[in-house]
């Protein structure tokens, strides 16, 4: 039987009058399948001295419609923040599409069809020397 890929979802709020806490845990599988996701880029983590938009996932290096990023901000300082955007063929943080913002210790699971519209995934940090991380989970 083959190992699974399991992401786990842990998040703690104070919006009420009472902390709300939430754990789920779910299966990365291929897409259509009950068959694990079975590869990974590895963990990368970056600390860039500059706040330019860095392309991190490029369509043309994946296939597979169910591939999932994880990305975190791993800054101390609230204010810090990472936007997340997709694009078509520019590293120009300008032209992507913003997906979100990560302000410190935040993180997310995005899903990445990199043969839908051929997308490629920029990071822009709000300050230099911010330290972040990331990994893509993807089909061969």
């Amino acid at each position: 039987m083959a190992n699974k890929t399991t992401a786990t979802l842990n998040i703690t709020s104070n919006i009420g009058s009472s902390p709300i806490n939430l754990s789920c845990t779910t299966e990365l599988n291929q897409a259509g399948t009950s068959t694990a996701i079975d590869y990974h880029t590895g963990l990368h983590r970056l600390d860039l001295e500059t706040t330019n938009a860095t392309e991190i996932l490029d369509d043309a290096n994946y296939s597979g419609a169910a591939n999932m990023l994880y990305i975190k901000n791993l800054s101390k300082t609230l204010t810090d923040y990472l936007i997340i955007g997709d694009t078509a063929s520019s590293n120009d943080m300008t032209a992507a599409g913003t997906i979100g913002r990560l302000y410190a210790g935040q993180f997310a699971l995005i899903p990445y069809d990199p043969s839908n519209g051929s997308k490629h995934i920029l990071v822009e940090q709000s300050v230099a020397n911010m330290d972040w991380e990331f990994m893509l989970f993807h089909q061969d």
